[in-house]
């Protein structure tokens, strides 16, 4: 089995925090500590996407801040 190690940490108090303050506020920082905190997850998901791997993580990337942005109400 594959060891995982996490490259940020987040309780899940910063986590729900850092949604609220990119949802109600707009904050940039904080959009781009959530992204980082998924980082690893979107490259190894991007392994399984049949385009470049450029592409692919910019598509997550992009889909990622989408939809920390609307919510999941759609």
């Amino acid at each position: 089995m594959e060891a995982q190690k996490l490259a940020v940490s987040l309780s899940e108090d910063q986590f729900v925090n850092l949604l609220h303050m990119v949802q109600q506020h707009g904050d940039q920082a904080a959009m781009l500590e959530l992204l980082h905190y998924y980082e690893e997850d979107m490259k190894h998901l991007s392994k399984y996407l049949r385009m470049p791997y450029e592409d692919a993580m910019q598509t997550l990337r992009t889909e990622l801040l989408e939809l920390v942005t609307t919510g999941l109400a759609e």
